[in-house]
């Protein structure tokens, strides 16, 4: 029978390997090599073939002659059941290996290697430092399968009570975009963060609410559908919607900004944020919009005249509360519009360059870099995939209804 100090004191024989039996017939055996290395096996019969097999156990004393005997008797019961212990630990091992290929950071790495492909080199460098600041330690080498809502929340609570919410929104956005990314590849089933949503705080400092999440986004495409107001003022929500300008730029459009022609609106600079032109695509949506509208203002110069006057534009009040009629207060505002699309769209892998472009921003202090034509290819081609997306949304939240 084996015991700890009998193993201890086991010594090796420079010419071949020992064998130390623990007795019985249970099939433990010590093997000590040359080396002094010493090693745990079992030795039983094939259940089929019957003809004898040995499994490596481990080696003494990182397995420990307990452990040794426990995984000896679950080999037994194994073989007892008409399996092969080292046929099961194999398909164990195996699996315990598609686990590992399947997690959560192999994942997201897929994930930002394939949606990342036309990211910015700084944009991804972003995105993975983020991942991996904030979400990789605790979760990263765990099977994405194995991660579920409150772990993810126990991982964002943290982050929120530092004060910083907006990463904390930022990092849940990300890690819902993985799971999404992870079912389309048939590596998930479902997406847990979906379930956080409202679980927390708003960001802070934000006056602009908007919604971000597809699901939720579909729900106010169809509320848009159903307004029952004026004709100008769901027209001016759904052409904010396709084109996401600031909107002032929205409220003092004229039509002869529009370039019929080429498919652009031309905002001219006294009107934009950064007093520079700036010209909008025009999906095949927008034009649509356009072709309706135009019989009814066309003769005021605005596209959306004031319902009080059409000498003037309609008020910067006109579309909130449309919003607010359908229900929508603090929970969406008409800025919030460029949130929506910001996000969606980078979630869905577009150029965050061609995307600041089309929203017309700066970076920090610097005039703005983006001239009149900047990206403009590139910027048509998003356009039209965004009014797209959008159909394709009122059609999913349509047949689910």
């Amino acid at each position: 029978m084996l015991t700890d100090t009998s193993i201890r004191l086991f010594k090796p024989d420079s010419s071949k390997i020992k064998k130390l039996h623990d007795g019985g017939r249970n099939g433990l055996v010590v093997l000590c090599h040359p080396t002094g290395r010493k090693v745990f096996i079992l030795r039983y019969t094939h259940p089929i073939t019957r003809k004898e097999q040995t499994l490596t156990i481990g080696q003494y004393p990182h397995i420990t002659l307990k452990m040794a005997r426990e995984r000896a008797a679950e080999a037994r019961a194994l073989r007892s059941l008409g399996l092969d212990p080292r046929e099961s630990e194999k398909r164990v091992e195996e699996a315990n290996q598609g686990a590992a290929r399947d997690s959560f950071e192999i994942v997201g790495s897929e994930w930002i290697k394939v949606r990342g492909a036309r990211w910015s080199a700084s944009y991804r460098h972003k995105i993975k430092t983020m991942l991996e600041r904030h979400l990789y330690p605790a979760v990263g080498k765990k099977p994405i399968t194995q991660i579920d809502a409150m772990l993810l929340l126990s991982l964002l609570r943290p982050i929120e009570a530092s004060g910083k919410s907006d990463l904390a929104h930022t990092l849940l956005q990300q890690a819902s975009a993985i799971f999404r990314f992870a079912i389309s590849i048939g590596k998930a089933a479902q997406d847990p963060a979906a379930s956080l949503r409202g679980a927390l705080m708003p960001h802070k400092g934000s006056n602009f609410a908007a919604i971000t999440t597809p699901s939720e986004f579909a729900e106010l495409l169809r509320a848009m559908d159903s307004y029952k107001g004026e004709f100008t003022t769901k027209a001016a929500l759904e052409f904010t919607m396709l084109t996401f300008q600031r909107s002032q730029s929205v409220r003092f459009a004229k039509w002869d900004q529009i370039d019929w022609a080429n498919r652009l609106w031309r905002i001219p600079a006294s009107i934009m944020k950064m007093g520079e032109d700036h010209l909008v695509p025009l999906s095949t949506q927008a034009l649509e919009i356009l072709e309706r509208l135009q019989p009814l203002t066309c003769h005021t110069g605005f596209l959306f005249p004031s319902l009080f006057g059409s000498h003037k534009p309609i008020s910067e009040n006109t579309m909130l509360y449309a919003l607010i009629r359908l229900g929508y207060r603090k929970r969406m505002t008409v800025h919030g519009f460029r949130t929506t699309a910001s996000t969606l769209l980078n979630e869905n892998g577009h150029n965050p360059d061609v995307i600041e472009a089309a929203l017309a921003h700066v970076r920090g202090d610097i005039r703005s870099i983006y001239n009149r034509a900047k990206y403009l290819p590139e910027r048509i081609r998003l356009y039209q995939w965004w009014a797209d997306y959008v159909d394709n949304l009122r059609l999913s939240s349509d047949s689910s209804s």
